[in-house]
């Protein structure tokens, strides 16, 4: 290639519309060059800087909602609210406020049932707003927790384990809570799609170092309310708290958690390319950008765990992104 550099005559090397131009705005940049050996020139130092094809970033899962990265708010899921049901739904939600904050009183503040009580506080957050304002996937993966809990907890006690039970009055809340739940999300036919696609994502093959792998993202996103919305990232530390179990559910878990992670990186790297496409620098200092760098080798480990060699993306996105701020 570097031959072109050499052609006195001619319009040397064109690659103005080509799929890297159209997916880098960096190349987009120096295929607008007029002068041809200029143009090449530039090219090859990109290239000898170390600059990779790009991939294409992934497109979003259907396990968990899509997310959007505003120039001055947290990143935060498009999670859609309850659509139709009968008028009893109403009633099942109070009910269930009631039912989750008699749990909660019964778990009390012990910090061997904190993750248990930091779930079942999740799913109140949902179940106290009117119908309208609750978000289907946050509430079932709150309530997916709560379940795997209590699936858990059914196990020890048929093998006679009884020293990992939970207490008598706890299980009993939480058992009202987990049967209530299931009769007022399936009301909703938005909800039961939800639930059944859930469902034909399970194959019993559970991937342990992705979780792993997951788990200091989720937990270093705590109390930044400014990097990602509350709500989500309770939603997601809910998924990973149940993919930690075995079973279905905590399949679920680990498919909705994956879902949530690859959904979440993918807003993000859509919003960086696009941004330098335009060559608009606003994201210096936004917090999620900075958590994004902080994190930047685990980012990496978690994408090519998830999505192998389609996970070149990332790297492409983080070299736009360093030219931006």
């Amino acid at each position: 290639m570097k031959s072109l550099l050499e052609i006195p005559e001619g319009g040397g090397l064109s690659f103005r519309n080509c799929a890297a131009a159209k997916a880098d705005p960096r190349i987009a940049k120096i295929a607008a060059i007029e002068d041809s050996k200029t143009r090449a020139q530039a090219l090859f130092d990109l290239i000898d800087a170390g600059w990779l094809p790009p991939g294409e970033i992934t497109s979003d899962t259907p396990t968990a909602p899509s997310f959007t990265l505003p120039p001055d708010g947290p990143m935060q899921s498009q999670d859609a609210a309850p659509i139709g049901g009968d008028e009893d739904q109403e009633d099942l939600r109070q009910d269930l406020l009631r039912k989750i904050s008699n749990t909660i009183e019964a778990i009390g503040t012990s910090n061997e049932w904190a993750g248990l009580r930091a779930s079942a506080e999740h799913y109140r957050t949902q179940i106290t707003k009117p119908l309208p304002d609750i978000r289907l996937k946050r509430l079932y993966s709150a309530a997916n927790t709560l379940r795997v809990a209590f699936e858990a907890n059914t196990q020890v006690e048929t093998l006679g384990r009884n020293t990992d039970l939970m207490p008598p009055l706890v299980f009993a809340a939480l058992q009202d809570v987990v049967q209530t739940h299931g009769l007022f999300f399936m009301g909703f036919p938005n909800a039961a799609e939800i639930h059944a696609q859930m469902l034909a994502g399970l194959t019993g093959a559970r991937r342990p170092a992705e979780v792993a792998a997951a788990a200091p993202l989720v937990e270093s996103l705590e109390n930044k309310p400014r990097a990602l919305d509350a709500e989500d990232q309770a939603a997601m530390a809910d998924d990973l708290a149940a993919a930690k179990g075995e079973g279905p559910s905590a399949e679920i878990g680990e498919n909705s958690l994956r879902g949530r992670m690859w959904n979440m990186l993918g807003a993000f790297g859509r919003k960086v390319v696009a941004l330098g496409s335009a060559g608009i620098a606003t994201l210096s200092g936004h917090y999620f950008i900075l958590w994004v760098q902080a994190n930047e080798a685990a980012i990496l480990a978690w994408l090519t765990l998830t999505q192998g060699a389609a996970s070149g993306w990332f790297a492409t996105v983080m070299a736009i992104l360093k030219g931006l701020l």
